[in-house]
Order: structure tokens, then C-alpha cells, then sequence
């Protein structure tokens, strides 16, 4: 008879005794509402003991409402090469749960890994490739160095045996019609990174990439939220809080491992991390700040996200969250001769300049201001030097 208990080491431990046969892929679907209060109760020592006996055994954790454990969930499924997935207290756990288990009943390769590649692969994400079920679809997103074209070799094993499979793939140095995909490679890297924070700990190192990555993509993220917890009035305030906020505002473990914070946080970093469209990874992003800026009474009605850039509204300024005060501005009369022609020169600015009046945009070695005190007509060469300067050539 139940008697209120949660006894996830005693459940884990079952879990992973069963006797599987060698061709068959061991799969432990862990699902709790709540804290482990019988038996062992450390979440750490908990981790350490499945670990240690995870063996070819997958985990996929599910935790349900906000009184579970998000570090224990998060390291349970990263060593069980599963995934964890978070439930809103009020939404249907059966149907999220059944989605879950209709997509893994029929494993079709396990323990995937990339042979070949014609360019060296950096910061693929998944970092560790997943098992790939019947009727699923694999997407890696990562970076290379040098460019061509060539095949590439994927291997996994089917049965017991090992397959192979081999497709040919071109590797540009540039491809406009794909701008698309760094934001989503981000996307992925931060919703790892975020889950790396949270199961060892925020390092500066690792706090600072996130923020980095936030500002360069276009991307919301626990780091730059700063921008939104407190009220912009001047650049000079927000290098300030650049600088500042990201350490304040780290979380380190084992702190705020339950709760309604850690959970949004552990579901915004799931998403991400499975993002397969920019609008997947925006709204994942977006759901975890505005539950922040709802903590504070704000709201994210002086930020916008323009083609992959952050603008904050600095007054009256739209300012591109990537400018530094380093950067040399160069001011720009609105709708003068010289602003039309810095815009056929530049074309790609024309979709920043919409936001308002007075807009700030980052470049290279120098930021664009669109502004009434701006010049309206350019000297012999001026032209020239903006546009390099922008482009940082």
C-alpha cells in the first residue's frame, strides 16, 4: 500500500538491474512529481549510483510540476543519453508522456558517431549523437573549418551489428539562402551550455559564452535578461551591466535545483536544445524571460529581435545590444542624401532602420546612428571609409 514515499534510488535501481538481451536496447523511462524522501535522498549521490550502472541502459527523465529535482533529472538523462523533459503542473501529463513513448518504442540505430566528414567538424550539437528511432528525423548543427565537398560517413549499430552509411555533402564558405542556421547552431549550443550551468556549476567561463552568444545571435537567454530586469536609460548603463549583472545574476548549483525557477529554466534549455526552427528556439528562449521579467514587474516591450540582432530601447534610441563604447559612431541624418546612400550602400541596414526614428546599429569597427544631428551629405570618400568601417574591412 502507498505510503507517500518517493524512492528514486530504490526505482532507478530496479530500473537498471533488469536483464536485457545483447540485441535489444535497454530504455528506463524515469517519471516523478516530486523529491526523493526514501532511501537515498543526496541528488548527487543518487546521480553518482545510476551512473555507475547505467551500462547500454538510456535514460529519458520526466519531471512533472515544480517539486522535482532539475539537476538529478538534468545528469540522469545527459548520462543515460536520453533527454528530460519538463511538465507544467496544469498541463496533460498523459499526452505528453505517450508522445514521449510512441517516438522511442522502436529503436532503429544506437550509439551513432560521424567517421568521415571532407572538412573538420568543431561544436556539433547534440555533442553526443542520440539514438535515432523509427519515423524520427536526426538534425546536427556545428561548425566546420576549410570548405569542398565530399562524403560523409555515419555509423551506428542496428541488432548488434554495425551499419554504415554514406552521403555526399558540400561545405561552402559562404551560402546567403542558409543564414538562418547559426542562430539555430546557437540556440543549440546555449541550451547545452545553460544545462551544463546547471548540472556543474556557473563558471565565468561558461556564463560569459551564453552571454556571448546571446548579444552576437539575437538571442534571450538567462545572461542578458539583465537587459530586462532593470530599466536602460544610457549605453554607458548597459556596458556597465554587461560587465556586472552576468556574474550576479549566475546560478550556481546546488542552489535553486527545485522550484518554479529551476523547472522553467531546465524546460527553456530542453527546448533549445531540441530547437529544429528558429521560432522553436525563440519562443523556448522568450517563455523563460518573460517568466523573469514577469518576476520583476517588467515586460519585453523595449526589446526587439531584428534579423538575429537584440535592440534595447535606450531612451529614444533602438541600440544594437552588441555595441561596445569602442566602437567610433558614426551619426547619420534620417532620410537625408546621406542616408540613402549609406542604405544602397549597405542594404542589409534598411531592415535594422525600421524600428523607429533613432536607431543604433553595431558594426565591426564602427556603429551606425541614425539620428536628427545627423550629417546629410557625405565628403569626397566619406562613404568609402563608413562602409569599410562597418563591415570592418
Amino acid at each position: 500500500q502507498a505510503d507517500g514515499g518517493t524512492n528514486i534510488a530504490g526505482a532507478l535501481d530496479a530500473a537498471l538491474s533488469a536483464t536485457v538481451a545483447e540485441e535489444r536496447l535497454p530504455l528506463v523511462l524515469f517519471l516523478t512529481d516530486g523529491l526523493p524522501s526514501v532511501g537515498e535522498q543526496a541528488p548527487e549521490r543518487i546521480a553518482q549510483n545510476a551512473g555507475a550502472r547505467i551500462g547500454r541502459s538510456r535514460i529519458f527523465t520526466f519531471g512533472v510540476g515544480h517539486d522535482v529535482n532539475t539537476y538529478l533529472l538534468d545528469r540522469l538523462a545527459q548520462e543515460g543519453r536520453g533527454t528530460a523533459e519538463y511538465v507544467a503542473p496544469e498541463a496533460n501529463v498523459e499526452a505528453a508522456v505517450g508522445a514521449l513513448l510512441n517516438k522511442i518504442r522502436h529503436p532503429a540505430l544506437a550509439n551513432l558517431r560521424i567517421e568521415h566528414a571532407p572538412v573538420e567538424l568543431v561544436q556539433t550539437y547534440p555533442s553526443r549523437l542520440p539514438d535515432v528511432f523509427f519515423g524520427e528525423e536526426l538534425v546536427i548543427f556545428g561548425r566546420y573549418h576549410g570548405t569542398g565537398g565530399g562524403e560523409i560517413v555515419v555509423s551506428g549499430q542496428r541488432g548488434g551489428r554495425t551499419e554504415r552509411f554514406t552521403a555526399r555533402a558540400v561545405f561552402p564558405a559562404s551560402a546567403r539562402e542558409n543564414e538562418f542556421i547559426p542562430r539555430l547552431w546557437a540556440s543549440r549550443r546555449i541550451g547545452e551550455l545553460t544545462r551544463q550551468i546547471r548540472i556543474e556549476g556557473a563558471s565565468q567561463n561558461l556564463v560569459q559564452e551564453v552571454r556571448d552568444l546571446g548579444l552576437r545571435y539575437g538571442i534571450l537567454t538567462e545572461y542578458t535578461s539583465y537587459l530586462v530586469q532593470e530599466p536602460v536609460t544610457s549605453t554607458a548603463q548597459l556596458q556597465t551591466m554587461r560587465q556586472v549583472m552576468p556574474n550576479q545574476a549566475a546560478p550556481a548549483a546546488p542552489r535553486a535545483q527545485t522550484g518554479a525557477g529551476a523547472f522553467n529554466s531546465a524546460r527553456s534549455s530542453s527546448a533549445m536544445m531540441g530547437a529544429g526552427s528558429l521560432a522553436a528556439a525563440d519562443a523556448a528562449a522568450e517563455a523563460r524571460i518573460g517568466e523573469l521579467g514577469a518576476g520583476r514587474g517588467t515586460a519585453l516591450s523595449d526589446m526587439r529581435r531584428v534579423h538575429g540582432r537584440l535592440f534595447v530601447k535606450i531612451g529614444e534610441v533602438w541600440t544594437d545590444a552588441a555595441h561596445q563604447d569602442s566602437l567610433r559612431v558614426i551619426e547619420v541624418a534620417p532620410f537625408s542624401e546621406a542616408y540613402f546612400q549609406l542604405v544602397r550602400a549597405l542594404p542589409a541596414l534598411a531592415q535594422y532602420l525600421r524600428l523607429g526614428d533613432e536607431v543604433l546599429v553595431a558594426g565591426r569597427r564602427a556603429s551606425i546612428k541614425v539620428t536628427a544631428s545627423g550629417t546629410t551629405a557625405w565628403r569626397a570618400g566619406q562613404l568609402d571609409a563608413v562602409v569599410r568601417a562597418f563591415r570592418g574591412a
